[in-house]
């Protein structure tokens, strides 16, 4: 019995890793990729719409003048596209002219997923058939947790934080349209007794605070935050727990022997050279041009688009199982995670 739980043990590190390591079966954020690079030769409309493309902008993009034109260009009502700015339209430019085809990358990335697949069969055919079947079933759910961890970040977490933003964008364009504060935007810094209180009271003047709330946020923004807090009481101790947590937010970074030299954990394999393009804040998304290694504090599931345009990630946080490692390898990009300096 002790032994067959020394395999089973093996067996699911082993699965564990194939299915942090290696592309899920179905990826659909490949799709779109895909679909945007032939957006250019199906567009219908006037030339100028076609021009917005290519049009450098640093700011929100304005609307289209056509479109309310049936038939004519793209048609939409006012309501239907939120938040469409620079971030997201150069995304779009970007996917359209890289001549990059991403359903070759999956392909291969496919392929090496069966080849590892097929190694570890291979590696494990003397074992018992529990230690076995255990690994096939663990397997299967790594590769299909993936599919449904996706869907779970865009429709819970994603749409769900969408809809209550909308509802908090109405209630900050009302509070602007009174007075109570200076932008709709604003009402993100307030509490929501504050906000509540100022549609409210007809006299209310919110200003103050949200200037405090943000040079707050600037102050502390500026700010290098310590590893940890608390009292380091050394490595966790060794169990399945805090290893996967290892895994997920990663070991600290070893010193680098010398100077000018930054250490961090590996998230993705590989080798680029190129310019390193800071971007401390996802709003300042538009500025990695392609072939550029983003370095930024960390990423989230809003930052994967960067991907299909980064050569590289380096990011200050995390493990082998971290968002950025993940996605880097999907990508098939090198990345550099938990980068210390």
């Amino acid at each position: 019995r002790h032994v067959a739980h020394e395999h089973r043990v093996e067996a699911f590190e082993f699965a564990a890793q194939l299915g942090a390591a290696r592309q899920f079966h179905r990826v659909e954020r490949f799709d779109a990729v895909a679909q945007a690079q032939v957006v250019r030769a199906q567009v219908r409309g006037p030339q100028r719409a076609r021009d917005r493309v290519d049009e450098p902008r640093q700011g929100p993009m304005p609307p289209t003048e056509d479109r309310d034109r049936p038939g004519e260009g793209f048609t939409h009502k006012p309501d239907d596209v939120v938040d469409i700015s620079t971030p997201a339209l150069g995304n779009l430019k970007k996917y359209i002219n890289d001549s990059n085809d991403p359903r070759v990358l999956l392909a291969q990335q496919a392929a090496e997923r069966e080849a590892a697949v097929a190694e570890a069969r291979a590696a494990i055919a003397g074992h018992p058939e529990e230690a076995r079947g255990a690994f096939e079933g663990l397997m299967r759910i790594a590769q299909d947790f993936g599919r449904v961890q996706e869907d779970h970040n865009f429709w819970i977490d994603q749409r769900g934080t969408h809809e209550a933003r909308q509802l908090c964008r109405e209630v900050g364009k009302r509070l602007a349209g009174r007075g109570v504060i200076a932008d709709a935007g604003d009402v993100f810094l307030l509490e929501l007794d504050e906000a509540l209180d100022g549609l409210q009271n007809p006299s209310a003047n919110l200003r103050d605070t949200v200037t405090a709330r943000r040079a707050e946020m600037e102050k502390f923004a500026k700010i290098q935050p310590p590893p940890q807090v608390g009292t380091d009481y050394g490595p966790p101790p060794p169990n399945p727990i805090a290893t996967a947590m290892m895994r997920f937010f990663g070991a600290p970074p070893a010193a680098a022997p010398t100077s000018g030299i930054i250490h961090g954990n590996t998230g993705s394999p590989g080798k680029v050279t190129g310019t390193a393009r800071i971007v401390m804040d996802i709003s300042d998304g538009w500025r990695l041009e392609p072939d550029e290694i983003l370095v930024a504090p960390t990423t989230a599931p809003p930052w994967t688009p960067l991907f299909a345009t980064a050569a590289a990630v380096v990011t200050e946080t995390g493990g082998v199982l971290s968002h950025c490692a993940i996605v880097a390898r999907e990508y098939g990009i090198p990345a550099v995670v938990g980068a210390a300096g």
